[in-house]
């Protein structure tokens, strides 16, 4: 009989020290002192997801305010994007949370978010480049590089002038492509290179090659005359205006681009025949505080309580965007979120500038990156 009580006063303790740790934390979090916080949402965001999120928050900790903003300028909470993470690095609070834990329950893509053994924002959704084709052009979209040449071989058409009429993709030139430095990011990622650096070189099979003159190379083969992938030129408008004039087959744009195209289809980028994986790219939002906040732990309180599985699934939906959070990526059934890779930088503008001044040099024959 002592045994049998000795075992039930054992499973007592175990799961009563469970309930009472999660209570206890919860219970801290509810002692906070009351303070006022300012969360900074970019001025196209919709409010009405975030009030609700804010309206549900304040009925569980009622001795703190949330007030939307937007602007950066003193608040306490900031909604980023991966592009803005470097630029305000140095002025971000690190999130109390256990490092494990964040690269189970947040997909890879946004791991950069650890630095130095601290994690900087927690994820929110997941801006995927993707493949906009026009279902007038293109019954079916590629799934392989190779479907992909074939398609363009298929649908482009050149005057007797050499003017292309019909372009198969927006590929190849610089200035005029929305996103010049993404797709070319994308392709040396799934090139194998573990960073978009065109200085690296990789080991594959015995063989020594750099990823990003391969990579420079196949995306200026779409804007050269002389190959049979020939479909643009630098002398064409933006690719996302041809798009909207109905005269382009494929354009590469994130997920956040689809409100400003006319009759694009979506589908996931082409990827190289028998690679052993998909590789993606993408841009991530998250949360973060500001290290100059009078309010870091109630703060810290709103994001977990804000990233958390059911206010994600708000979030990222109000955005028609995908999770970031993998127990919601394979609700979504998208292994797009699974397989992204993203480049935090600073400065996109210059970089962007860089990249298409590089493509032009190629193309003109005033670069050789051997």
């Amino acid at each position: 009989m002592k045994k049998y009580v000795l075992i039930v006063f054992v499973i007592l303790i175990f799961f009563g020290s469970g309930w009472f740790f999660l209570n206890w934390s919860e219970k801290q979090v509810k002692q906070l002192e009351s303070a006022d916080l300012v969360l900074s949402l970019p001025k196209n965001y919709n409010p009405e997801p975030w009030q609700k999120i804010i309206a549900d928050f304040q009925i569980k900790y009622t001795n703190i305010n949330v007030k939307l903003s937007n602007s950066e300028n003193k608040a306490d909470i900031l909604f980023l994007n991966s592009d803005e993470f470097l630029e305000h690095k140095n002025k971000l609070a690190p999130i109390s949370y256990n490092i494990k834990d964040f690269k189970e329950q947040f997909v890879s893509g946004t791991h950069s978010l650890i630095q130095e053994n601290q994690i900087l924002g927690l994820p929110i959704y997941m801006d995927i480049l993707s493949l906009y084709f026009n279902p007038d052009l293109i019954e079916s979209p590629p799934k392989t590089w190779i479907e992909f040449n074939e398609i363009i071989k298929k649908i482009t058409k050149i005057d007797e002038n050499g003017k292309i009429i019909i372009s198969g993709a927006g590929l190849g030139s610089g200035d005029n492509i929305e996103h010049v430095q993404d797709i070319l990011a994308m392709l040396m990622f799934q090139q194998g290179t573990p960073w978009p650096d065109f200085s690296k070189s990789i080991e594959l099979n015995g063989e020594i090659y750099f990823p990003g003159e391969r990579a420079l190379e196949f995306y200026t083969s779409y804007a050269n005359s002389e190959r049979k992938v020939y479909t643009w030129d630098k002398n064409l408008e933006n690719d996302f205006d041809v798009f909207n004039k109905n005269k382009i087959g494929m354009i590469f744009g994130f997920t956040s681009d689809k409100e400003n195209l006319i009759n694009a289809h979506i589908a996931p980028v082409p990827q190289i025949t028998g690679s052993a994986e998909n590789v993606n790219f993408a841009k991530y939002g998250f949360l973060a505080i500001s290290s100059s906040s009078l309010g870091v732990k109630q703060a810290l309180s709103f994001i977990h309580f804000a990233s958390s599985k059911k206010y994600a699934n708000i979030l990222s939906g109000s955005l028609t965007m995908l999770t970031a959070r993998k127990d919601l990526a394979v609700l979504q059934e998208n292994d797009q979120i699974l397989t992204a890779k993203t480049w935090p930088r600073r400065n996109l503008d210059s970089i962007r500038a860089v990249f298409a001044e590089m493509v032009e040099a190629y193309l003109g024959g005033r670069m050789d990156l051997a």
